[in-house]
């Protein structure tokens, strides 16, 4: 797989993210992840603004790599996360085989164990 990461600026007042990841496992379809802006904080992150997309995200390869996922085929669409560590907004809206998903939610991913 393939990552890239860009940024620019200080965590204090903001630094700017641009982040892609690509993967392609033998005999899979390939999954790729885009995923841009802000993200806050003083010596480590603590805020975050992001936003991007899935183009697609293959569960199909997913689950060789975790058999216990519940699930397979490919996503796409759009994600965003932004606020505090502690309290996560998390917001997808994806077409799936299944059909349409939408959801948003919040989630603590400062104390995840």
């Amino acid at each position: 797989g393939q990552l890239r990461v860009e940024a620019d600026g200080e965590l204090p007042t903001g630094m700017a993210v641009q982040l892609s990841a690509f993967q392609a496992l033998a005999g899979y379809p390939s999954s790729t992840i885009r995923l841009a802006g802000t993200l806050f904080g003083d010596t480590a992150v603590s805020v975050v603004d992001l936003a991007g997309t899935v183009e697609p995200l293959s569960f199909t390869a997913v689950r060789s790599m975790l058999p216990d996922l519940p699930v397979s085929g490919e996503v796409r669409g759009s994600v965003g996360f932004a606020g505090s560590l502690e309290d996560l907004e998390i917001d997808v809206d994806l077409e799936t085989p299944a059909g349409p998903l939408a959801a948003v939610g919040t989630v603590n991913v400062a104390d995840l164990e």
